[in-house]
């Protein structure tokens, strides 16, 4: 009897990942049309004076001279010798590294404001972090499968108009699967999909800004909706993502504001990337079957 290939395993788990993700999604909509949480989805909620658009912007800008700045150190340090800046070329993988440490730096300036200046009071006492793991896991699955429909129908649809169409992906799936490179570099990528930006994104989107929102709109479904269009719209270089992710950033804005954690948030968007690197470096071609 024929052992299970790698590629099978694989592909049994995500069915039985999306079938719990469906599971998840079924429970919460019955408990919340029981409860009635619906009518007042977010109990004593109280709107702070916090983060403003200036401080947004700041951070914003300060991120973006910060990379430019590096990458231009990094390339002339180079001096050319480490070839095109192409996907998964040397010069490309250190440009990566001194945008991964601009983010990092941009993180410890939104804690500051974070700390500083709350743009919320939310009535749920802080989570433990055993209750962010409990909470995060079926948040995970929920999210993966309802974006991964989206992200299905969208590319089913664009190929009725256009047969053969074959959606882009992200920069860093392909470096990993067209470009061999040393661990280090794998490992780099690694750790930036997995860990770095979840953090800052959800720093950025879940903290400063949707927490500006929430100071300047007064009204939480919008300041959500507002965070999660800007969200998807910063992923537009994979443009079949943007409408998926769009529904992720929903979906963590909620979070967000219900329970009163960004750690939740962070998690949950840790686990979503990491399932996606996992598949890029065990299987694939999977990730090339949309």
């Amino acid at each position: 009897m024929a052992l299970p290939t790698l590629e099978s395993i694989l592909i049994a788990l995500d069915w039985a990942v999306q079938g719990a993700g469906a599971l998840v999604i079924l429970l919460f909509a019955v408990r919340a049309v029981r409860s009635r949480a619906w009518r007042e989805p977010f109990p004593g909620l109280a709107v702070l004076q916090g983060p403003d658009i200036i401080q947004v912007a700041a951070i914003l800008m300060v991120y973006v001279l910060l990379a430019f700045a590096l990458q231009f150190v990094v390339q002339w340090r180079l001096a050319g010798a480490a070839g095109p800046l192409e996907t998964g070329s040397r010069a490309w993988h250190a440009a990566y590294a001194a945008d991964s440490t601009a983010k990092l730096v941009a993180c410890v300036l939104i804690i500051g404001i974070l700390r500083t200046r709350p743009g919320a009071a939310f009535s749920p006492p802080r989570l433990r972090w055993h209750q962010v793991a409990i909470l995060a896991v079926p948040a995970t699955l929920a999210i993966l499968v309802a974006t991964s429909a989206m992200y299905h129908g969208l590319v089913w649809l664009w190929r009725v108009v256009e047969p053969g169409y074959v959606p882009d992906q992200h920069a860093v799936l392909e470096a990993l699967q067209d470009d061999p490179m040393p661990p280090v570099g794998t490992w780099h990528l690694f750790a930036q999909a997995v860990l770095v930006a979840p953090l800052v994104e959800e720093l950025f989107f879940r903290g400063l800004l949707l927490e500006a929102a929430l100071r300047y709109l007064r009204r939480p479904g919008v300041a959500i909706a507002t965070s999660a269009v800007l969200f998807g719209l910063v992923h537009y270089g994979v443009p079949m993502s943007v409408l998926p992710l769009t529904a992720m950033g929903l979906a963590l804005g909620y979070l967000r504001v219900r329970y009163g954690s960004l750690g939740m948030c962070i998690a949950v968007h840790v686990l979503f990337n990491l399932r996606t690197m996992l598949y890029a470096l065990l299987a694939p071609d999977l990730l090339n079957e949309p």
